[in-house]
Parts: C-alpha cells; sequence; structure tokens
C-alpha cells in the first residue's frame, strides 16, 4: 500500500477527497491522527498534515482553499489550509 511506505504504523485510512484542479487527492488517516496528501499525477504522497485523533469525514471548501477534517476523538472538526498544508484552526 502506498500510506504504509510512508510510515512503520498502519494509517487505517478512513475516505478521500479529490481536489482535481490542483491535481491533489486527501485521504484522513485514522490510526495516524493526519491527512495524507498524494499527488494524483505520480501517485506519490507529497505531504501529512498534522490532525486531532481519528480524522475520518472530510470536506473541501468550493474554492479549494480549506479542507474541514471532522476529529471523532476529540468531536472537534480541522481547518486546513491546502495551499500551506498546515492547520489554522481547530474551534472546541
Amino acid at each position: 500500500m502506498l500510506l504504509e511506505r510512508v510510515v512503520a504504523d498502519p494509517p487505517y485510512p478512513w475516505t478521500c477527497v479529490v481536489d482535481q484542479p490542483r491535481g491533489r487527492l486527501y485521504v484522513s488517516l485514522w490510526a495516524q491522527a493526519a491527512v495524507a496528501v498524494i499527488d494524483t499525477q505520480q501517485w506519490r504522497v507529497t505531504g501529512r498534515i498534522e490532525v486531532e485523533e481519528h480524522p475520518n469525514e472530510m470536506l473541501l471548501a468550493p474554492d479549494g482553499e480549506r479542507l474541514f477534517v471532522a476529529n471523532a476523538n476529540r468531536n472537534t472538526v480541522s481547518v486546513l489550509d491546502t495551499a500551506t498544508g498546515r492547520p489554522v484552526e481547530t474551534p472546541t
């Protein structure tokens, strides 16, 4: 599996969101409190964005600038900046 080459522990991918204009695939990694960023042209992991425990459902904003990630273990939503690959907010 592509993601297992990046990290030693099984990531347990939960869901995927495609950002077609930017050629990216976002994958929530349930067991690793992170979201993998995959380049869909080369099919390789190009980044990881740390979020809170057990990320599951995700929603990409219509403009593609923000990715909203539900964190099941904390009952929160992380708001990620897709341009910088960093969390910008996690409301409690």
